[in-house]
């Protein structure tokens, strides 16, 4: 019967270095991703992924959009990790890129989404049927009917009493009233 012996003293290394990221503070994990430990970035991401989701996502509104927006900023994240100072938190930090990258994507779409002006890409007809057109007579139709009507005086006489300040003068042809 050959049963192999295992030390406990070794199982239990094995399992502290496992949960180690797990039991470290977020600047404890930053300072050692910092000196690219994989492992302690991915419980960054792991403890911090949600967060930057819900953030991404109140500004794009959009679930695809935050998703990328969240991606980016991990990757973000990981570059310029070596430049955190930590006068922030962690927490802080990572919401903010994925703020930040979340309002890029807003940029993108809006830009990827406007038709420029020059260069329309059908062009609107209006039928008979939508135009609007406005059926009333304007001033210069009024007087016309009404100088065929006989009466010039009417037309000149309402006209200069409409006006508004000391000029009462209107010229119709033909006569000048006073």
């Amino acid at each position: 019967m050959d049963a192999r012996v295992i030390s406990p003293h070794r199982e239990d290394r094995r399992s502290v270095g496992s949960d180690a990221p797990q039991l470290m503070s977020d600047e404890g994990l930053v300072a050692v991703a910092k000196m690219r430990d994989r492992t302690a970035f991915d419980e960054l991401h792991k403890r911090h992924a949600a967060k930057m989701f819900r953030v991404a996502h109140r500004i794009t509104r959009h679930r695809e959009d935050a998703e990328n927006a969240v991606q980016e900023s991990f990757l973000i994240a990981y570059v310029h990790l070596k430049n955190f100072e930590g006068r922030t938190r962690p927490s802080t930090w990572l919401s903010r890129i994925a703020g930040n990258a979340a309002l890029m994507k807003v940029r993108r779409n809006r830009v990827s989404r406007g038709v420029p002006i020059e260069a329309p890409t059908q062009r609107s007809e209006l039928r008979p049927e939508d135009k609007l057109e406005d059926s009333s007579p304007d001033s210069e139709e009024i007087c016309a009917k009404r100088r065929a009507g006989g009466s010039p005086e009417r037309c000149g006489r309402k006209a200069a009493t409409n006006t508004s300040g000391g000029c009462r003068t209107v010229l119709v042809p033909g006569m000048l009233l006073a």
